[in-house]
C-alpha cells in the first residue's frame, strides 16, 4: 500500500512539471506583417549630352601632276595624229576634236574642277589617237586599191572597209574615244593583214626572179668579172632573205628587187663583154684561116725557105685569139 502511495506521488510530481514547463514558455504572439514602403528612389540626372565627334575629313587627292602629264599626252597625241595625216583625211572631226581639247584646259587653268579635267582630258587623248589610227586607215586603204592588192586577203579587206565605216560614224554621232579608237584600230590592223599577205607572196616570187639571174650571172663568172657589183647584188638578196623570216614583208619585196635589178645589171655587162670577146676571137680566127689559105697558095707557087712575114703574122693572131678566149673566159 505504501508503494502505491509512492508511485502515485511520483507520477504526479512528473505531471505537475510537466504543466509548469508548459507554462513557463510563452506563446510567440503571431507579428502583423507590415506592407514595405519603398523608400522613393530619387531621380536620375539627366545624362551630360556629348557633342558628337567630327569624322577626319578625306584627303583631298592633289589632281597636279596627273594634270600636267596629262596636257603632255594630249600634245603629243595631237602631233601623231597629225603626222599620221589627221589634217588631210579627217580635217573636220581634227577640228572639232581641237576646239573641245581648248575649251576643257582653258576651264582647267581658270580653276576648273581638276578630276572632271582628268576625266575629259583621257577621252580627248584617246579621241587623237582614233584620229591617228584612222589616218594611218586611209593610207593602206589607198595602197591596197592602188596596188590591186584586195584579192590577196579579202575577207581582211572587207573587215576593213567595215570597221572603217564604224569609226567614221562614232566620230560623226559624239561616240567615246575609247569605242572610235578600237574601231580605227581595227581597220588599220585588218588593211596591214591584206598588204603584209600580198607583199609575202610578191616577195617569194622577187626571190625566185633573183635566183634564177643569178644562175645565168654565175654562169657566164660574172661574180669573177665584176666581183665587187656581184657581191652588192647578192647582199641585198641575203637582206631580203632575213627580212621575210621576220615577217617585213614588204622590205623584203623591196630588197630582192633592189637585188634583181642590180644583179640583172651585173649580167648584162659581162655578158656584153663577153659577147664582144667572142666576136673578136671569130673576127681573129677568120683572119688567121684566110692567112693560112693566102701563104697555102703562095708556097704552092713559090715555096720560100725564109720565114714568110704573113706566116708570122698569122701566129701572132692566133696568140692573140688565144689570149681574147681566156679574157672572155
Amino acid at each position: 500500500m505504501r508503494k502505491s502511495w509512492l508511485f502515485l506521488f511520483v507520477l504526479m510530481s512528473i505531471s505537475l512539471l510537466d504543466f509548469l514547463g508548459c507554462k513557463s514558455t510563452p506563446e510567440e504572439e503571431s507579428v502583423p506583417s507590415e506592407s514595405v514602403v519603398e523608400a522613393p528612389q530619387p531621380e536620375p540626372e539627366p545624362e551630360a549630352e556629348l557633342e558628337p565627334v567630327p569624322e577626319p575629313a578625306e584627303p583631298v587627292y592633289d589632281w597636279t601632276s596627273d594634270n600636267e602629264s596629262l596636257i603632255a599626252k594630249i600634245t603629243e597625241a595631237r602631233v601623231k595624229a597629225i603626222a599620221a595625216g589627221a589634217e588631210l583625211y579627217l580635217p573636220e572631226e581634227l577640228g572639232v576634236i581641237d576646239s573641245d581639247s581648248n575649251k576643257i584646259q582653258s576651264a582647267y587653268a581658270e580653276g576648273g574642277d581638276p578630276e572632271e579635267f582628268n576625266t575629259s582630258g583621257q577621252n580627248i587623248v584617246l579621241l587623237y589617237e582614233a584620229l591617228e589610227q584612222s589616218s594611218i586607215a586611209s593610207v593602206r586603204y589607198e595602197r591596197i586599191n592602188g596596188f590591186d592588192f584586195a584579192s590577196y586577203d579579202q575577207d581582211s579587206y572587207d573587215e576593213g572597209v567595215s570597221a572603217a565605216a564604224k569609226a567614221r560614224d562614232l566620230l560623226a554621232n559624239n561616240g567615246t574615244g575609247a569605242e572610235i579608237l578600237e574601231a580605227s584600230t581595227l581597220a588599220a590592223n585588218s588593211y596591214d593583214k591584206v598588204l603584209n599577205t600580198a607583199f609575202t607572196q610578191k616577195a617569194n616570187d622577187k626571190r625566185l626572179e633573183v635566183l634564177d639571174i643569178k644562175k645565168l650571172a654565175d654562169s657566164i663568172k660574172a661574180n669573177v668579172a665584176q666581183k665587187e657589183q656581184y657581191e652588192n647584188a647578192i647582199g641585198f638578196f641575203s637582206n631580203g632573205n632575213k627580212l621575210l623570216q621576220e615577217g617585213d614583208s614588204e622590205e623584203a619585196y623591196n630588197s630582192f628587187s633592189k637585188s634583181l635589178e642590180d644583179l640583172t645589171i651585173v649580167y648584162n655587162n659581162v655578158l656584153e663583154k663577153r659577147e664582144a670577146a667572142q666576136a673578136a676571137i671569130e673576127k681573129a680566127k677568120k683572119r688567121i684561116e684566110q692567112s693560112q689559105i693566102k701563104a697555102s697558095d703562095a708556097d704552092s707557087v713559090a715555096p720560100i725557105n725564109e720565114a714568110d712575114p704573113e706566116q708570122a703574122a698569122a701566129q701572132d693572131m692566133e696568140e692573140e685569139t688565144l689570149n681574147l678566149e681566156k679574157d672572155g673566159e
